[in-house]
């Protein structure tokens, strides 16, 4: 938790590069539309388009995402049909890129960890192994990295639609989401 910030969240370097914002203009979109419990963004509009959700959407990036994303979901006990639902375009988040404030934080930040703990604890051997693998990054886009931060993005998605769907979110438009 950040003492004393109504608001918090980190970005990573590429967020100007990948929305077209400087992190001055995201200020004064919080500051404009006040009032919510976490604002973020999708900098990536077209996937709104052409896919019904993003646990989908990965299985075109990722070999064999969907049948993973099924294990974790099992193993968290999150209802399964949430991998094959139509998610609304006013939910898609495709990068953690979200400002919140600590009350958000904290259940966004267990639900997380709880998934995380229960994928860690109960997936197969098999999915353990595939969870950590570099197998999700074999086109070499993401420093090789494992499925896990693919896993862990959507969760944000997932986290408002069901355990978080009481919190106000505010989306805000991106460079790129106003060009389309």
């Amino acid at each position: 938790r950040v003492a004393g910030a109504d608001y918090w969240g980190a970005v990573s370097w590429k967020f100007g590069q990948k929305t077209g914002l400087t992190g001055a203009e995201l200020i004064e979109t919080i500051q404009a539309n006040s009032g919510y419990d976490a604002y973020f963004c999708n900098p990536h509009p077209d996937t709104e388009a052409l896919y019904q959700n993003l646990w989908l959407q990965g299985e075109t990036s990722h070999p064999e995402f969907v049948w993973l994303a099924r294990q974790v979901f099992d193993a968290a006990g999150l209802d399964p049909e949430g991998i094959d639902a139509i998610w609304p375009s006013s939910l898609f988040a495709t990068a953690n890129y979200f400002v919140a404030t600590s009350a958000f934080w904290d259940r966004y930040l267990g639900f997380v960890d709880r998934v995380v703990t229960d994928a860690r604890d109960k997936l197969s051997a098999h999915g353990r192994a595939m969870l950590h693998s570099a197998m999700a990054d074999q086109k070499g886009l993401h420093a090789s990295a494992s499925y896990l931060p693919f896993v862990v993005e959507r969760l944000f998605s997932t986290f408002l639609i069901t355990e978080g769907s009481g919190f106000r979110v505010f989306k805000y438009p991106t460079e790129k989401s106003a060009m389309t």
